[in-house]
């Protein structure tokens, strides 16, 4: 995908005036590969350039480079760890494939090797990499920015609220480890939902905050019978803001979702809006399993999309915050598919997540151009799904079946690894990202750490280095 890095370098803008918005796209898990097996259903992919060309993100107008991922310990109390620092030569070494192994999950994974053990034993998570990318430093996986030490430490969004807007969309639970992180929120554990949304809520930063996690329905969108509170902040929290007494604005219907999205209405104030629907937009849908193929399966009509909720948070964030915004939307379910080894779904999912992009660049070029916005897309880890590995070439790219077909494929296991990730950027500011990306991977082409996606926000709107 390196390829084209050249050709960004020639055909991108030249321009130094700061952006007046920033958006960071997010793939909850989505690696080289997941980018590619979407844009091959897509009939986007192109097999010569190895890049997915004929996605918005594809062409040579945008930077192109990777990611490293890495944390520095597997959980609290714990000292940092060497071994979890990318290496190219650990993450690609060869050996081919070596038989079953059921120690990951007690499932048989046919083609697991050697190198398999390296990205198990070192894999980041979500929290750890998210907070990464929001504060520029490395922490512990389940940390929502703290440090190793668990002190918290200042995320970006705390240190640009007061002149800009903030904006958090997500396709899972709104306090989920990435949009609790890119919501400034602090806690050394990412399980502690109620604790992390009570924070968000009261702590003045976000003036947009969209995702699921209702407390009042299921997975189909359908009154539960028994209610749980604990990603909206507690039973309290929920009255109050379901009451409009919480100082938020509140939606959770659809049509609600659409009339925003539409630009109807006139928005003012702090928005909360939460999809009608528990754990996720789509994913965990009734019929979904991991050999459904992208389709099959009816989508909850009662739920927004990914795109609307987008659409909804740029306008009412374009119409409240006169001096810019920072919005992040995360494709969070792209992660629980790939966790319960469903490329269908997981190619539903980031089919949902390119078309947000869509709608953003769209926006855009009607909103001030690339002069005036800044997009980062990428990822916070990778997956281990590929095709099918060689003794030469143990994570090679899945095989490309043509337009609405689910590209071969094989899972290598059922959670993260330790893999580089995509960087796609465009706009004011995106040249940062180049001269960041100082290492360089045999396969992947210049990188830059997480940590640098921070800098390169910093960087855009000239805010102070707080480490």
């Amino acid at each position: 995908m390196h390829t084209l890095i050249l050709l960004s370098l020639l055909n991108m803008s030249t321009a130094s005036a700061a952006p007046k918005n920033i958006f960071l796209f997010v793939a909850d898990g989505a690696g080289y590969n997941t980018f590619a097996a979407a844009s091959m259903f897509q009939g986007r992919w192109d097999p010569q350039t190895q890049t997915p060309a004929g996605q918005v993100y594809g062409s040579s107008d945008w930077i192109q480079v990777g990611k490293s991922c890495w944390s520095l310990a597997e959980g609290p109390n714990e000292e940092a760890d060497p071994s979890r620092a990318y290496s190219s030569r650990a993450a690609w070494r060869a050996g081919g494939a070596s038989g079953a192994t059921e120690s990951w999950s007690g499932q048989r994974y046919p083609y697991a090797h050697g190198t398999v053990s390296w990205h198990a034993e070192t894999h980041p998570d979500s929290a750890a990499t998210m907070s990464q990318m929001m504060t520029g430093v490395k922490t512990y996986n389940g940390a929502i920015n703290v440090g190793i030490d668990g002190q918290p430490r200042a995320a970006f969004a705390e240190l640009i609220h007061e002149e800009r807007g903030v904006g958090v969309v997500s396709s899972v639970p709104l306090s989920h480890a990435t949009p609790a992180a890119a919501a400034a929120a602090h806690n050394p554990s990412r399980r502690a939902y109620a604790e992390i949304a009570q924070e968000i809520l009261s702590a003045g930063v976000v003036d947009v905050w969209m995702g699921a996690g209702h407390p009042l329905y299921d997975d189909d969108g359908l009154p539960r019978g028994e209610v749980s509170f604990r990603y909206i902040g507690g039973a309290a929290a929920w009255a109050s803001l379901y009451d409009g007494e919480a100082g938020w604005g509140f939606i959770d219907q659809r049509e609600d979702f659409e009339a925003l999205a539409r630009g109807e209405g006139e928005p003012e104030g702090r928005l909360l809006g939460l999809a009608p629907v528990s754990s996720s937009l789509q994913v965990n849908r009734s019929g979904t399993g991991s050999q459904a193929r992208p389709g099959d399966v009816p989508l909850v009509e009662t739920v927004p999309s990914l795109h609307t909720m987008a659409q909804g948070a740029v306008h009412h964030l374009s119409a409240t915050q006169p001096g810019g915004f920072f919005l992040m939307v995360e494709g969070g379910a792209v992660d629980w598919a790939m966790h319960g080894n469903a490329a269908g779904h997981m190619i539903e999912e980031m089919i949902a997540f390119n078309e947000a992009i869509e709608g953003v660049v769209g926006w855009i070029e009607e909103n001030g151009g690339w002069e005036d916005n800044l997009v980062i897309i990428t990822a916070d880890h990778d997956h281990l799904f590929q095709g099918v590995p060689t003794k030469r070439d143990p994570f090679p790219w899945v095989d490309d079946r043509g337009e609405g077909k689910v590209p071969g494929y094989t899972w290598l296991w059922n959670n993260h690894s330790n893999h580089l990730v995509p960087v796609f950027a465009r706009g004011a500011g995106a040249d940062a990202l180049l001269a960041l990306a100082d290492e360089r991977d045999p396969r992947r082409g210049p990188y830059i750490e997480d940590t640098e996606v921070f800098d390169t926000l910093l960087r855009a709107w000239s805010v102070p280095d707080p480490r």
